[in-house]
């Protein structure tokens, strides 16, 4: 299946017919002059869906008294540097694990094929454990790691990966949309337990902007490429922390 032409596709466009797309910074042709314009060209969509992640997480934190940031804040508050450390890598590790898949290369495949692998095994382990011993890790990572690695083998095949990147593209939207919303429902998992009574007239707000910064975050990473998803979630984030950052400070 061919890949749909894009230069620069408009964000509501793409959200409501998601097409597999090789990103900008991932094509042989790619021209740099150009990024920086494109981007500007974005900013207006990236600062609204700050204010509104912003307002959305103020008034919560207002309603709920609830501070979702500022405990992490306090324990990072006698090392700001540890802060702007923790703060990239966790971000890293949620665009690797939820968006480095939706371009599919036969390495990221075999990394997921691994990954869906342990999570039976992982849900398993204390069952396991209580069937046989405490030294169970010490003979199931061993084999998950042998399965892992044939499975892998056989995935990187030439034909079977064809035949996966074939469907990939064909359902690309559903697997945008999946991954999309498994990851926003995440995301405010925890802030949506803190609502009590009236308080849940706050929760369409809540998964709105939620879904809106997943659904943007996958754009990005389809658009342009992962490491710009992975600035836009950096940012964002930063955004959403300020205000409590600054009430610790100031207040």
């Amino acid at each position: 299946m061919e890949t749909r032409p894009t230069t620069h596709p408009e964000f509501q466009q793409y959200i409501c017919h998601p097409w597999y797309v090789v990103p900008q910074a991932d094509r042989p042709d790619r021209s740099l002059r150009k990024m920086p314009s494109q981007i500007m060209a974005e900013l207006p969509l990236f600062l609204g869906l700050m204010i509104l992640s912003v307002g959305a997480i103020s008034v919560s934190i207002y309603i709920t008294g609830h501070d979702v940031y500022r405990p992490l804040i306090q324990r990072m508050s006698s090392s700001m540097s540890a802060l702007a450390v923790a703060l990239p890598i966790a971000v890293l590790v949620e665009e690797a694990v939820f968006r480095t898949i939706l371009r599919l290369t036969p390495n990221r495949l075999r990394s997921l094929g691994a990954l869906l692998l342990w999570i039976p095994l992982g849900y398993k382990y204390h069952a396991i454990k209580e069937v046989t011993n405490e030294y169970a890790p010490l003979w199931l990572i061993p084999v998950w790691l042998l399965v892992a690695y044939g499975l892998g083998v056989y995935l990187k095949r030439p034909t079977v990966f064809a035949r996966i990147e074939t469907f990939w593209q064909a359902n690309f939207n559903w697997i945008f949309y999946g991954i999309g919303f498994l990851y926003a429902f995440l995301k405010i998992a925890d802030d949506v337990s803190y609502l009590k009574d009236w308080q849940l007239l706050l929760l369409p707000l809540l998964v709105l902007t939620s879904v809106l910064s997943s659904f943007y975050f996958g754009y990005v990473r389809m658009v342009y490429g992962f490491w710009y998803a992975v600035v836009a979630h950096i940012l964002l984030l930063v955004a959403m922390m300020t205000p409590e950052v600054i009430c610790l400070l100031y207040i």
